[in-house]
C-alpha cells in the first residue's frame, strides 16, 4: 500500500513538474507574442504616420503646384500685356516721329523726308529724264506725223508741259482754299482745326494714293489739251503721261516746286547758270525749249532749263513765267 502510494506520488509530482515546465513555456510563449504584438503595433503606428505624413506631403505639393499653375498663367498675362504695351509704345513713338518730321517739314523744303521717292531731288532727276527721252521721242514723233518745225514742235511740247503744270497747280489751290473754308467752319463752330496739320495729313495721303491720283489728273489735263492739241496728242502720249505725273508730284509738296522760263520774243540774257544751250549758244536767247525747275518760289535752281542761243544786240533780262496764266 506504501510502495503503491509512492509511486503514485511520484507520478503526480512528474505530472506536476510536466505541468510547470508546460506553464512556463506557455508564459515565455505568450510573453514573445505580446512582445510581438507590441512590436506589430508600433509598426502599424509607424506606418500610420508615414501614411499621415505622405498623405500631407502630397496635400501639400498639390497646393504648391496649384500656385505654380496660377503664377505661370499670371506671369503668361502680364508677359502678353507687356509686349502690347511694347506695341503700343513703338506706335506712338513712331507716330510721334512721324508727327514731328511732318511738322518741321511743312513749308520747310530745305528738310527733305529721304524716304520718299518723290521727293525734290527725284522728281528733279525725272525731270531732267523726261526732257532726255519721252520729249525727244515726242518731238520725233511730231515732226514725223505732221511736219512740225523745230521751233513749233518745241513750242507744242513746252505748252503740254505748261498745261500739265497749270492743272495741277489749280487743283492744289482748290483743295487748299477748302481746308482753310473747314477750319474756318469748325473755328467758328468752336472747333480746334490747325491747318498745317490738315495739309500734313492731305499731302501724306496724296502721296500714298499717288496712281489714282495721276489718272484722275491725267483726264483733266486730257481734256484741256484737247482743244488745242487733238491730233498731236495720237503722237505723243507716254510724254504727256510723264508731264502729268510729274507735275502732280511738283504741285503736292509742302512748297509747291515751281518751273520758270522767260517770256518768247524779249530775247533775255543767256544766263548759264539757269540754262543750257539747245543747239545754238549766245548771250541771248532766241526761244525757250525747256524751262529751269526750282525748289519753290524764290527758292534754289533744282536743274537747269534748256533755251535756244543767239547774238543779239538788244539789251533784255530773265523774265519769270507765270504758269498759272497758261490754258488751264
Amino acid at each position: 500500500m506504501k510502495e503503491r502510494l509512492s509511486r503514485t506520488n511520484e507520478e503526480l509530482h512528474g505530472v506536476r513538474q510536466d505541468l510547470e515546465n508546460t506553464r512556463r513555456e506557455s508564459d515565455e510563449k505568450i510573453r514573445k507574442l505580446e512582445e510581438d504584438l507590441e512590436r506589430k503595433t508600433e509598426e502599424i503606428k509607424r506606418l500610420k504616420a508615414d501614411k499621415n505624413d505622405r498623405q500631407d506631403l502630397e496635400n501639400t505639393m498639390r497646393v504648391f503646384n496649384e500656385k505654380i499653375r496660377r503664377y505661370e498663367e499670371d506671369l503668361e498675362r502680364k508677359t502678353e500685356k507687356i509686349k502690347h504695351l511694347e506695341a503700343e509704345n513703338r506706335d506712338l513713338l513712331n507716330r510721334l516721329s512721324f508727327e514731328a518730321a511732318a511738322r518741321m517739314t511743312y513749308n520747310n523744303p530745305n528738310i527733305t523726308d529721304l524716304s520718299d521717292q518723290g521727293r525734290p531731288t527725284k522728281i528733279s532727276e525725272r525731270y531732267t529724264e523726261l526732257y532726255d527721252n519721252q520729249w525727244t521721242d515726242a518731238f520725233q514723233n511730231l515732226q514725223n506725223s505732221y511736219q512740225l518745225s523745230d521751233t513749233k514742235a518745241i513750242e507744242v511740247l513746252l505748252d503740254v508741259l505748261y498745261i500739265s503744270f497749270g492743272v495741277c497747280k489749280n487743283i492744289r489751290k482748290q483743295r487748299e482754299a477748302l481746308v482753310q473754308n473747314i477750319n474756318e467752319f469748325v473755328g467758328e463752330a468752336g472747333g480746334d482745326v490747325i491747318v498745317s496739320d490738315v495739309m500734313t495729313t492731305l499731302k501724306g495721303a496724296q502721296k500714298k494714293n499717288i496712281a489714282k491720283m495721276h489718272k484722275d489728273y491725267a483726264k483733266k489735263v486730257q481734256e484741256v489739251l484737247k482743244t488745242k492739241y487733238s491730233k498731236e496728242l495720237q503722237c505723243i502720249g507716254p510724254y504727256v503721261i510723264e508731264c502729268v505725273e510729274l507735275c502732280l508730284l511738283m504741285n503736292i509738296q509742302d512748297q509747291p516746286l515751281e518751273l520758270r522760263g522767260v517770256v518768247s520774243g524779249q530775247n533775255p540774257v543767256f544766263d548759264v547758270a539757269v540754262f543750257r544751250p539747245y543747239t545754238k549758244s549766245g548771250s541771248r536767247i532766241e526761244h525757250m525749249v525747256w524751262p529751269a525747275l526750282y525748289l519753290h518760289n524764290n527758292g534754289p535752281l533744282l536743274c537747269r532749263g534748256v533755251a535756244q542761243g543767239m547774238r543779239d544786240p538788244h539789251k533784255s533780262t530773265i523774265i519769270k513765267v507765270d504758269t498759272s496764266k497758261k490754258n488751264v
